[in-house]
C-alpha cells in the first residue's frame, strides 16, 4: 500500500521518474527493432514493432515488487515510478499498438456495414 510518506519520496526524486517514464520506451523500441533485425523480418515490422508491444507491463510490476521487498528505499521509490508509468503506458498502448498495425499494413481498410438500419 503507498502511504503519504512514500508519495514525499517520489516527490523529491522526479528524475528517477523521468529516466523510468523516457527508458522504458526507448527500451521497447531499440529492443524490438534489434531483435526484428536478428530474425531478418522486414524493415517496416522493424520500425513499428516497438509502437505494439508499448503497453506490455506485467513484468515490470514483478520486478518492482521484487525491489520492494529486497531493497527498502529503492523499493518504496519504485512502487511509486513503476504503477505511475504503467498507468500512463497501459493509456497510451493500445492506441500506440493500432497506429504501430495501421502504419505496417496489417490492418485492413473500415468497410462500411451493408446491414440495414433498425428502425
Amino acid at each position: 500500500m503507498i502511504n503519504r510518506a512514500d508519495l514525499n519520496l517520489a516527490v523529491h526524486k522526479p528524475f528517477l521518474g523521468l529516466v523510468y517514464v523516457v527508458g522504458r520506451p526507448a527500451e521497447k523500441f531499440f529492443g524490438a527493432r534489434y531483435g526484428d533485425r536478428k530474425a531478418g523480418l522486414d524493415s517496416m515490422t522493424q520500425k513499428w514493432t516497438g509502437f505494439a508491444i508499448l503497453a506490455r507491463a506485467g513484468l515490470a510490476i514483478g520486478y518492482a515488487l521484487i525491489v520492494n521487498q529486497t531493497f527498502s528505499e529503492a523499493g518504496r521509490t519504485l512502487t511509486i515510478i513503476v504503477p505511475t508509468s504503467v498507468a500512463i503506458f497501459e493509456q497510451i498502448g493500445p492506441l500506440a499498438a493500432r497506429f504501430a498495425l495501421v502504419r505496417n499494413g496489417e490492418t485492413r481498410p473500415e468497410v462500411p456495414s451493408e446491414s440495414p438500419a433498425l428502425d
